[in-house]
């Protein structure tokens, strides 16, 4: 009975063990699935800003041009403003774009680690089935 004992002890250690295993690796793939949605957002959100970059880089060509065309003086000052503010803005979304790529290539490195994780829990469970047999 003891050796029995000793069996149905070491057979429940395995099984909790491969509970929390499991458990483990059930957050690691719902952290993945957060990341990869979250990725999803933040490209869509690049994409967005850089559709908004091009149109005022184009008017700000526009303007530009408008400005350098024979017989224009001098923009009025209220489109030398508008001009001036819309180059102010392109600058702040270029940061912003600079700072969404830094976000972008942290949350892949997060990816990896996550990736990383599962394949580890995949072998440590793949090790736990081949011991129980």
């Amino acid at each position: 009975f003891k050796l029995i004992d000793g069996y149905l002890r070491d057979i429940q250690e395995l099984n909790d063990n491969h509970n929390n295993k499991h458990s483990e690796w059930e957050a690691d793939r719902h952290s993945v699935e957060e990341c990869r949605a979250e990725m999803n957002k933040i490209e869509t959100h690049m994409n967005n800003r850089e559709t908004e970059k091009n149109n005022l880089e184009q008017e700000v060509t526009r303007l530009t041009k408008l400005h350098e065309e024979p017989g224009q003086d001098e923009l009025e000052k209220g489109q030398e403003e508008q001009l001036k503010r819309e180059q102010e803005e392109l600058q702040r979304q270029q940061e912003a774009q600079r700072q969404e790529a830094d976000q972008q290539r942290h949350q892949e490195e997060l990816n990896q680690e996550a990736e990383q994780l599962r394949q580890l829990l995949e072998g440590q469970q793949r090790q736990q089935e081949e011991q129980q047999h």
